[in-house]
């Protein structure tokens, strides 16, 4: 694989709120990522509905404990 090939899979996604999703509409998660922040770990859901972008939307701190690492 040849350096710019490895740049076409990635995906830009921009940082939203959960409270910003529309809850009328569904959304597919694309990826699931456990994250370590200064804040403590987390888990960033990576999704996208059926008329916008992919966007990254972090769970609230007590769903870190509800998922496993091989769930995710």
């Amino acid at each position: 694989m040849d350096f710019a090939q490895k740049f076409e899979g990635i995906t830009y996604a921009t940082n939203i709120s959960v409270s910003e999703l529309d809850v009328n509409l569904k959304h597919r998660i694309l990826q699931v990522r456990r994250l370590t922040t200064r804040f403590g770990t987390s888990v960033i859901l990576t999704v996208k509905n059926e008329n916008a972008a992919p966007v990254q939307v972090f769970l609230p701190r007590r769903y870190s404990d509800v998922f496993s690492d091989t769930e995710i």
